[in-house]
């Protein structure tokens, strides 16, 4: 079912603009900014900067190879194809290995 919208609201908080699209001065597009309070990416990022060493290496064996990869690098280009011994494969492959040591002590 389609939501209801009050096109007059729109229409009354719509920052003025010039006749390239540009905002003139003292309008916004966004007059409340940004929210207040930590985003996801903050909120991850000190949850697992208090994790020990340990912690994090259990948490990362259960993430797919792709993820960790995207993780340590960023999102590969989409005209690459990946294929073998490629550097993802090798940051998956230390990782791994220090798991399985810890796992032997253990």
């Amino acid at each position: 079912m389609a939501e209801i919208v009050n096109l007059d609201k729109q229409v009354k908080n719509k920052p003025k603009r010039n006749e390239k699209g540009q905002l003139l001065p003292g309008n916004t597009a966004n007059k409340d900014g940004r929210p207040k309070g930590k985003t996801m990416k903050e909120f991850a990022r000190e949850l697992l900067m208090l994790k020990t060493d340990d912690a994090k290496l259990n948490w990362l064996k259960d993430i797919p190879k792709e993820t960790l990869w995207k993780m340590a690098e960023g999102n590969p280009s989409n005209d690459v194809t990946l294929d073998g011994d490629l550097p993802f494969q090798i940051i998956v492959n230390k990782i791994e290995k220090k798991v399985e040591d810890k796992n032997k002590i253990s």
